[in-house]
């Protein structure tokens, strides 16, 4: 009984057979299946299902060539778009917005953290030696070139400037602009003005914080988010997802991003209006793709 009930299971069948199985529909299980060890746990396991299946399809499988003339079909459309209406390159993304191969009809909602990458940072790896490696690590196709033009001249490791204090900090700005925040700069850039970005800065403010906010359900409260401000952004995005326009009576004006680069940003007092940080050299750089 259980060799039958495996093979009526791995012929597809839902349901787990009744009655006697020697009155099953099914033709015999053959010597060969019978002859091999049952394993002990549960009968219907899936390792089981598939070895059974695995034995038995070939005779009940449709033949390939039914489904070869969709697939042919299939890949010849993605050849004809890829070479008249250039949807389709071998390029990375931010080059192709950068050579306008991309939809133009399109309206854009993007946002990054203000600390995308503090938690993926390791304090004791800042060398220069460490941070060299690192790049290596991200962009193994770089040439050294591009290499020592990343480490001597984007983020030289002088810690005299505005932009980092310690090598700690310097090494966790290269991840988030190379890894993250850039790529928002580079769709919200080119959609300027059919695109509303925002910034999350909730302290600690790392990549994927902001989720617990965007999902957050006032009958689950948390004490680590704030019901107003979650309240604030799901309206601003349930309200784009809507519209095509994250603004509605009662909230603050999300302006789009424009040529001044405006983010609303998230922090926590409410929101604010401020420039978007990515809108710099470097991001302009990353996005040629030069190290690719």
């Amino acid at each position: 009984m259980h060799q039958n009930n495996c093979l009526r299971w791995s012929q597809g069948k839902s349901s787990i057979p009744t009655g006697n199985p020697t009155k099953s529909r099914f033709p015999a299980v053959p010597r060969e299946l019978a002859a091999r060890p049952t394993p002990s746990s549960f009968p219907y396991s899936l390792e089981h299902h598939n070895h059974q299946r695995s034995t038995i399809s070939p005779v009940r499988s449709p033949p390939i060539r039914k489904h070869r003339p969709r697939l042919k079909v299939s890949l010849r459309l993605l050849h004809v778009r890829a070479h008249s209406r250039r949807f389709i390159r071998p390029a990375l993304p931010g080059k192709l917005l950068l050579q306008g191969s991309y939809s133009s009809d399109l309206k854009l909602m993007v946002s990054h953290n203000a600390n995308e990458t503090a938690y993926f940072v390791d304090p004791s790896a800042v060398s220069k030696s460490d941070i060299i490696a690192g790049i290596h690590s991200q962009l193994p196709d770089a040439q050294p070139s591009i290499v020592d033009y990343i480490t001597n001249t984007l983020y030289p490791y002088i810690f005299n400037t505005s932009l980092y204090a310690d090598p700690w900090q310097l090494r966790d700005l290269s991840s988030a602009e190379v890894s993250f925040t850039c790529n928002t700069r580079f769709l919200a850039s080119e959609f300027s003005n059919r695109t509303w970005a925002y910034r999350f800065s909730i302290p600690p403010a790392v990549h994927g914080q902001d989720v617990a906010w965007t999902y957050y359900n006032s009958s689950l409260p948390s004490p680590q988010i704030d019901p107003g401000i979650a309240a604030m952004m799901q309206a601003y995005i349930t309200e784009f997802a809507v519209s095509g326009n994250p603004n509605r009576k009662g909230l603050p004006e999300f302006p789009v991003y424009g040529s001044k680069a405006t983010l609303l940003d998230f922090n926590v007092t409410g929101v604010a209006l401020v420039g978007d940080d990515t809108d710099n050299e470097r991001c302009a750089w990353w996005q040629k793709a030069l190290y690719f």
